[in-house]
This record gives C-alpha cells, structure tokens and sequence, in this order.
C-alpha cells in the first residue's frame, strides 16, 4: 500500500472440518497480480489497517478471517440500508469495469485491473453494451 500499489496473492477457501483459510494462490494462475490503486482507496485501507489488529484489514466481528458466504451474507444484510437494495458484489465489479470502460481504458487494461486472462470475457460479462458515448459518432462526423 505504500506506493499505492495492491497485491493479490491468494484467496480465502473454506476447507470441511476446517473452517475458512487463506489458500497462497488465486483461483488461477492470472489471479496473482499487483494492481495501482486510488489514493482514496489507499487512504481508507490506512485507516482500516490501523484500526484493527494482527494482519487481516477487513476480519470479523472476533478478528476472524472472514470467509465467502458469511461475507455475502453481510452485504444482503445491510445493502438495503446503504440504498443498494439489490446490488451484489458482482455488481459491483461490473460497475467498475463500465466506469473504466467509459473512462476510455481498453478492454486488456480493464481485464488486467479484474484479473482476467482473456479481454473478451470482460467485455462479454463485465462491460456494459449501453455505456454509450460519442466517440463513433464523433469520429464518422469528423470524416464529413
């Protein structure tokens, strides 16, 4: 976090009779990567980090690892009083990629940024269709 630079270097799974651990690699191979990130987002993970103690910025309620569906859970739980009623994290990612996309990133560095191997499976699933603009028209206009 000090350069403003993230890594994701591995994932939380829950194990039977084990309960949730932190396995030292992503779902794949592309799932290792260092990411730059907003000031702003560097500034609340400060914040965080000096809030909670040992080495998780965002444990449980005990200072737990937190695992997939207890954290899903959460966010049902409370979107509705946030104003995102129906919103899943999902969502959330798609929203990402559709600002990035409207923001006139290419599709291989919104693909980098969620850690996706193939640009078109961003475009297929996370990009918005309907982002709009008038970049085409402009440039055909420019061409009159």
């Amino acid at each position: 976090m000090e350069h403003g630079r993230l890594t994701f270097a591995g994932t939380v799974i829950r194990l039977p009779r084990e309960g949730a651990r932190i396995q030292e690699h992503g779902k794949t191979a592309d799932s290792t990567r260092t990411v730059s990130v907003a000031t702003p987002v560097v500034a609340l993970l400060h914040r965080r980090r000096s809030s909670v103690s040992g080495e998780l910025v965002f444990p449980s309620m005990l200072g737990h690892l937190r695992d997939v569906p207890n954290t899903e859970a959460d966010w049902r739980k409370h979107r509705g009083r946030l104003g995102y009623p129906t919103m899943t994290s999902h969502a959330l990612r798609k929203t990402c990629a559709t600002a990035l996309d409207v923001q006139g990133l290419s599709a291989r560095a919104i693909a980098e940024y969620l850690g996706h191997k193939q640009p078109s499976m961003t475009q297929d699933r996370y990009m918005s269709s309907t982002a709009g603009g008038r970049q085409a028209a402009d440039k055909l206009d420019a061409m009159w």
